[in-house]
């Protein structure tokens, strides 16, 4: 397999030129599934010379299966036609080719990586180890990576990713946290004299608790359900505006069991948040609430 790059309109193009339809008919693959059209028709398509772009260059250069796209090559211009188009995770103008196609148009044979297939029986784990001893001791500096070693790298980063979202989604809720609990403190130190009034028309400290308690749970639900319907709204968007810059395929999934869950969990910190200053208000005196001002 080899990695190349050309320049399209002053802007930089990948080309991936793999061995798709020579493993094809050497029958070790039979599966492309970045795209959705008909696999033996793709390979053949391939096997032909032409080519499969990303749905990100599809989209920037407004092209579509069946044109055709004119690529700089050492041995001059060629027209090249588009069988399909896939999902490529980087948004970059990227291509798929044949491996002999682009090495004989641009007359280079060196390959970036090699893909190795085991024959029914083998333990790919000891050959692959077997492999990689051979060369640290030709001192070949090269790695020995599973399929499932390659995806989970991928996975890995994309992980990475997702963890500092979840950081960043932690971090959001210890500040919802704290101004719950900052609101509530507010509303018992301004509230003193109305609560010595509910004090002394016979309202009871553990009532007076439970009303500051039922106001933070009644917060925590408000803003709970406000923060879900934004949250719908803008990961919407969000997913539509990622779609448009990335070309990336994005399903927006509404999930009732989360959204039921957001809720609870505000309600539930609200609710603690607002235990402190219910106390605070429960245990303050009557004499000295009624003259606050």
């Amino acid at each position: 397999m080899r990695y190349s790059v050309v320049d399209l309109g002053g802007k930089q193009v990948v080309i991936y030129a793999w061995p798709i339809a020579q493993a094809a008919q050497a029958g070790v693959t039979r599966t492309l599934s970045a795209t959705g059209g008909n696999q033996d028709v793709l390979i053949s398509a391939l096997g032909r010379g032409e080519i499969v772009v990303s749905r990100y260059l599809a989209q920037q250069r407004h092209v579509t299966v069946g044109d055709t796209l004119i690529l700089p090559t050492p041995t001059g211009t060629h027209a090249f036609s588009i069988a399909d188009v896939f999902d490529d995770l980087s948004p970059i103008d990227s291509i798929f080719m044949e491996y002999n196609t682009y090495s004989k148009l641009w007359s280079d044979t060196k390959a970036d990586r090699f893909a190795i297939f085991f024959q029914p029986g083998m333990d790919s784990h000891r050959t692959s180890q077997k492999l990689q001893l051979a060369l640290d001791r030709a001192r070949i500096p090269a790695r020995i990576l599973t399929r499932d070693q390659m995806v989970n790298e991928l996975l890995g980063t994309v992980r990475g990713l997702a963890s500092l979202a979840q950081a960043i989604q932690f971090a959001a809720l210890l500040v919802a946290a704290l101004a719950v609990a900052n609101t509530m403190f507010a509303a018992v130190l301004e509230r003193r004299w109305e609560m010595g009034l509910q004090r002394t028309l016979g309202m009871a400290a553990a009532q007076l608790r439970r009303t500051i308690l039922l106001e933070s749970g009644a917060i925590g639900f408000l803003g709970g359900a406000g923060g879900i319907l934004a949250g719908f709204m803008l990961g919407f968007l969000f997913t539509r505006v990622m779609q448009a810059g990335f070309a990336w395929r994005i399903p927006f999934i509404v999930r009732p069991s989360l959204a039921g869950g957001g809720i609870i969990g505000t309600v539930a910190i609200a609710g603690l948040s607002g235990l402190y200053p219910s106390r605070l208000a429960a245990r303050g005196e009557i004499v000295r609430a009624l003259r606050y001002e």
